[in-house]
């Protein structure tokens, strides 16, 4: 009997990563499993300082660098902590819960200047796990650090630089599974220590390290 292979798909040259920072692709968010659970929702992760942050997944959904993906832990907003915050802690936790309501805003098409109840209602979620799965375009970065493989090697991660709003030019286009790749730095600029499949806890805006070691939760 014949073995058909007419209809698989063409081969792809696969690309690991990082994907060179600046670039636009759409990503999708897996919601991570933590060693780590908060004693209040297992869901959330909570760091050795007490701070509550979102272990996530983030993979790179269509195009040249499909299914490359990375660790991020996500700080939640301010008012789901329940710790005194130091200042540190506190930027972290702001950018964190801007980072989550731009996905929310992005996923579900909303307008980040609407304010409207309407609008404010669609920013709301009944559960952490809602945001598993969400597919949305950002903006990609790299960390600054990298971390040292068993094999003696560094290797860089991506990070969520900016999420695409819907009201972006090039956001129906990232929808649809295009990409705009730069030519940016796929290294960082110093290495860091092992950390364990290559996990980050940096902070989702920028390269910045985070406000303290206590607050690094390792995948």
């Amino acid at each position: 009997m014949a073995i058909d292979f007419s209809r698989e798909e063409a081969q792809k040259e696969r690309n690991y990563g990082p994907v060179p920072a600046g670039s636009r692709v759409l990503v999708k968010l897996h919601l991570e499993r933590t060693k780590y659970p908060s004693r209040e929702d297992p869901d959330i992760a909570e760091a050795q300082s007490g701070l509550l942050q979102l272990p996530c997944k983030i993979e790179v959904a269509e195009g040249t660098y499909a299914g490359c993906s990375w660790f991020e832990n996500i700080t939640l907003q301010v008012g789901m902590q329940k710790i005194r915050l130091t200042e540190g802690q506190e930027t972290a936790a702001k950018r964190g819960g801007s980072m989550l309501k731009a996905i929310i805003e992005s996923v579900r098409r909303i307008d980040p200047a609407d304010t409207s109840t309407r609008a404010d209602s669609q920013r709301q979620i009944n559960k952490w796990t809602d945001f598993d799965g969400m597919v949305f375009p950002a903006r990609l970065g790299i960390n600054k650090k990298g971390y040292v493989g068993k094999d003696g090697k560094t290797y860089w991660n991506n990070s969520l630089a900016r999420i695409v709003a819907c009201t972006d030019k090039e956001y129906n286009d990232l929808m649809r599974g295009g990409e705009f790749i730069t030519d940016g730095p796929t290294r960082g600029e110093s290495t860091g220590t092992d950390i364990p499949h290559g996990g980050n806890g940096r902070l989702p805006y920028d390269d910045s390290p985070p406000p303290s070691e206590r607050d690094s939760i390792p995948f």
